[in-house]
């Protein structure tokens, strides 16, 4: 019998996502690919000093509409991270970073960016985001799409000083920029 370890079954996944990102992406709703892909590279990504381990949910917190929220909700609904059930929620002005594993910006948020990016210094929280330029600010992992595709790129400096390991076959696929 032909066994896939848990790696390599994401692996694929991840190339499978990533070489049928056109068709997808005529297919199905932008959100609902990035969603998937978020959803497949966080196995590859390890978060520093296992803050993932002592929580009982992986929380995403996002800045933007409540549509984005509710969708998150309804894609993750049966989705495991780590194992674990997602929780997400609005993130306001004044909450604490401190409550998120990964704060999620919606595309258009690009100016609150910077501050984000500011309070998360050293802290085990993953930025993702879905804007042209957002990589370079330093925003961990961005999403965009190139020729009908989505495609991610990922901030390896800001990766590196956030303390999050990634697996080095995750930036063979990823377009490295550096802030």
């Amino acid at each position: 019998m032909f066994y896939i370890g848990p790696k390599s079954f994401l692996v694929s996944t991840l190339l499978f996502l990533m070489f049928t990102g056109d068709v997808l992406a005529q297919q199905a709703d932008r959100f609902a690919v990035q969603a998937a892909l978020l959803q497949k590279i966080s196995h590859l990504i390890a978060w520093p000093d296992q803050s993932i381990e002592k929580s009982e949910k992986l929380s995403i917190c996002v800045v933007g509409t409540k549509r984005v929220k509710k969708s998150l909700q309804s894609l993750y609904k049966n989705v495991a991270f780590y194992g674990r059930k997602p929780r997400v929620s609005q993130f306001h002005a004044g909450d604490s970073i401190d409550n998120c594993h990964i704060l999620l910006f919606q595309q258009g948020s690009g100016a609150k960016v910077d501050n984000y990016v500011t309070s998360s210094e050293g802290k085990p929280v993953l930025l993702v985001g879905s804007d042209e330029g957002l990589g370079i600010k330093g925003v961990h992992l961005n999403f965009l799409v190139e020729n009908g595709k989505v495609r991610f790129e990922i901030n390896r400096r800001a990766i590196s000083e956030s303390g999050f390991k990634l697996n080095p076959q995750l930036l063979r696929y990823a377009r490295v920029v550096d802030s």
